[in-house]
């Protein structure tokens, strides 16, 4: 093969980085500069780790490659300084010489990710901007990537036992094709290219040593995709494994040095629609399904989301065209809002683990010109089954919800990251709205972590002394088996029962949750809910940040729509109602109301009979749980949260409120005064609802019995849901297992039993 043939590949990489020429008068140009040379300016002083695992994070080659990138791109302040080049290659050296090298590292291994592919993945970028002026540059080309290629068999076959797979391989890929570049070796290349195609395929559960059977990591074919085995890491590992994959296939798009069979390709095309778009919402990732990355500072929805949509503007030109075009039609639905394409042209957390290059002034500018018309909103039920992470999506909202089964665990407490994300998973719902963005702006640092909207918690004092459900427990996976639902057309139905936890590492609390999702309502239905401890038992209907300063909260209760004295200093409301209307106001004297309009949508709620409501307007400070660079800093925010008490030792406790999402006040009377569902049965054998609009019946069957309801009769634990046309017959029927354990149903003539 010829020299010139790396050299050429070596400079399709760079100018993935750079693009082709900066276009100085651009719309997105000076913000992608301002980014730019933002992030070359980070302090760059290395004095070592105290605890090896903030290698992830603290490493100063994060501002080395931003320099080393600044330096390349014309119209930074650092452009062609030379004095950030010799500061560049110094660091880079010192670096090499006291931390990173061969002789260190197979005594500093605990910590493999930093070794194998955080340090690496920067460190070539660098060797790749700075080529033609690294003195000596073949051998030191070669003396900085021996030590990446000393991990050489950690990369085909993992040091930990088990082959790599998901996103850590997709980094290993990427970091040996990148190291076959640039020293001239055919061998990595060939071997990078042998392990994507596997990757661009379903994956299936496998065989473990002394864990069992678990999830393998990758794409599922309901769109679930899987991480550390038991967790749903679409905009986590999953964002990461796009983001590396979408800039190879650009950046080599018709070159020789990747080649991915046409159907892996195909494949890919058919992973973005299924598994990443329906889980973005106005350019946010939702955090049901990034893992322990909401515990992270720097990296809240909107920043994940920005980073997977970057991936999906340079897919875009790399897929065939007519995926392409599909593609382009989504991102401009997308970038349709002013904040989202601010946020995906800056980054605003030092620690961001893609800094915006150059380059994507160009794929904007191309996607601006298309002639591709924006894709309307994502509308649909998405079913994630594998992951246990349902979404709802409207022409209005986005609903998810967090589950977790007897292969996914509830949370993942890993790096000292996650550790007050206990309930993330006890059924936490996620709303989501053109109203505002609840979950970014420090949401989870101050937040109350006993109550999460959706879920129902024993609320214990001692809950952050308790011991964690490490992820590779098996205690940290659900006891029962029912966790799932179905869908049908546009609605579907989840439920999940699980054990809660009550004090340390007990499981004492006891619940049957359902959700049935529609397109103007979402009925919450809760039973059998028993504990026997004395922490009080709640379920949390809605847990809000205030989104501005400038707005208050603004709660109306009562069929006269009564506005109800809520004031952010600590004190308990408690009012028995049936309907109660919540929306952010501007303040009387907010310096600019009519800018604040647009965020006063409110979300309606109606308790079918009438129940006994607790609502808590506060203001909360608090830190985040992470790996960070400043861990005591301290996050405020204002929060308004509504719940049902329970009480101690609850026996059989139910609840039933339904949820009317970014609906107006004349809505939410009118929706309220006349219900368009009906709880047909709300009991330990089974959950119902008819919607009389829409004429669906939606049901969960509990038991692994016989049970009779509403004339369907199930032998086994199911979610059904059908389609009537008035006359007491199902036009459609969609008919599931809920509990994962590879049975087949049959449903005939109103009867739903196992496969015989």
């Amino acid at each position: 093969m010829e020299q010139t043939q790396f050299d050429r590949w070596r400079k399709c990489w760079e100018s993935y980085l750079l693009g082709e020429q900066m276009d100085e008068n651009g719309p997105y140009t000076a913000r992608i500069l301002a980014s730019i040379d933002r992030m070359a300016s980070l302090d760059l002083d290395f004095k070592g780790y105290e605890d090896d695992s903030e290698c992830t994070v603290a490493s100063p080659v994060f501002g080395l490659r931003a320099r080393a990138l600044a330096y390349r791109t014309k119209g930074s302040r650092y452009y062609r300084d030379p004095a950030v080049l010799r500061q560049v290659m110094e660091e880079l050296e010192k670096l090499h010489h006291d931390f990173y090298n061969t002789e260190n590292a197979p005594d500093i291994i605990e910590n493999w990710w930093a070794f194998e592919i955080g340090l690496p993945l920067r460190i070539l970028d660098i060797l790749i901007l700075l080529y033609d002026e690294i003195e000596d540059r073949d051998a030191q080309v070669r003396k900085y990537t021996d030590v990446i290629l000393h991990f050489r068999d950690a990369y085909k076959a993992s040091s930990r036992g088990r082959e790599e797979n998901g996103a850590n391989l997709m980094w290993k890929c990427h970091i040996l094709l990148l190291t076959g570049i640039l020293r001239h070796e055919t061998e990595w290349i060939e071997w990078a290219n042998a392990k994507i195609p596997g990757m661009l395929q379903y994956s299936h559960a496998i065989e473990v040593p002394r864990m069992g059977k678990m999830l393998d990591d990758g794409f599922y074919e309901d769109g679930s995709f899987i991480q550390h085995y038991m967790f749903s890491y679409t905009g986590g590992y999953g964002k990461h494994f796009l983001s590396i994959l979408s800039g190879l296939m650009f950046a080599f798009r018709g070159e020789e040095c990747l080649q991915i069979p046409e159907e892996n390709v195909r494949f890919l095309g058919k992973a973005v629609r299924e598994s990443y778009l329906p889980l973005l919402y106005q350019g946010r990732m939702m955090d049901v399904c990034r893992g322990r990355e909401p515990s992270r500072y720097w990296c809240e929805d909107r920043n994940a989301g920005a980073i997977v949509l970057r991936a999906l503007l340079y897919l875009s030109a790399a897929l065939p065209e007519k995926e392409g075009e599909e593609l382009t039609a989504a991102l401009k639905e997308q970038l349709s809002r002013p904040q989202t394409i601010d946020c995906l042209l800056y980054d605003f957390h030092p620690s961001a683990e893609y800094f915006v290059t150059p380059s994507l002034a160009e794929r904007l500018k191309a996607m601006d010109e298309s002639k591709v018309e924006a894709a309307a909103p994502l509308a649909g039920h998405f079913n994630f089954g594998v992951m246990c992470k349902p979404v709802h999506r409207t022409s209005r909202y986005a609903f998810a919800v967090s589950m977790y089964s007897r292969q996914i665990a509830c949370y993942e407490k890993l790096m000292k990251e996650s550790t007050k994300f206990w309930h993330v998973s006890d059924g936490a719902t996620y709303l989501y709205t053109g109203a505002g963005n609840t979950y970014s702006g420090n949401y989870y640092a101050a937040a109350d972590m006993q109550r999460l909207a959706g879920t129902t918690v024993e609320r214990s004092p001692r809950r952050a002394e308790d011991p964690y459900y490490n992820w590779y427990m098996p205690e940290a996976r659900n006891t029962c088996a029912f966790a799932g639902g179905t869908t049908l057309s546009n609605a579907g139905i989840a439920g999940m029962q699980y054990m809660g936890q009550g004090n340390g590492k007990e499981r004492t609390l006891k619940v049957q949750k359902s959700w049935f999702m529609f397109e103007k309502e979402i009925v919450c239905l809760g039973s059998g809910i028993s504990s026997t401890t004395d922490n009080p038992v709640e379920t949390i209907i809605s847990s809000d940040r205030l989104l501005d300063k400038d707005l208050r909260f603004r709660v109306l209760a009562g069929t006269d729509g009564k506005e109800l004295p809520v004031e952010l200093n600590g004190t308990e409301i408690v009012l028995h109602t049936d309907r109660i209307y919540i929306s952010q106001v501007p303040q009387e004297n907010a310096e600019d109301p009519q800018a604040l309009s647009g965020l006063s949508e409110g979300c309606g709620y109606y308790f079918p009979g009438g129940a006994e409501i607790h609502i808590l307007a506060e203001h909360r400070r608090g830190t985040w749980n992470s790996v960070e660079i400043n861990p005591d800093h301290v996050s405020e925010n204002d929060y308004l949260t509504m719940w049902i008490a329970h009480g101690s030792h609850p026996e059989n406790a139910d609840y039933s409120y339904v949820i009317l999402p970014a609906c107006t006040e004349q809505e939410w009377m009118e929706r309220t005064c006349s219900p368009a569902v009906k709880i047909e049965e709300n009991s330990v054998n089974a959950h119902a609802v008819r919607h009389l609009e829409e004429k669906l019946l939606g049901i969960n069957f509990w038991q692994d019995a016989p049970y009779t309801c509403q004339k369907v009769t199930s032998e086994m634990q199911a979610s059904f849901l059908a389609r009537e046309n008035g006359q007491g017959n199902f036009t459609e029927v969609s008919a599931a297992d809920p509990t994962q354990q590879e049975r087949v149903l049959e449903y005939t003539g109103g009867e739903i039993r196992p496969a015989r």
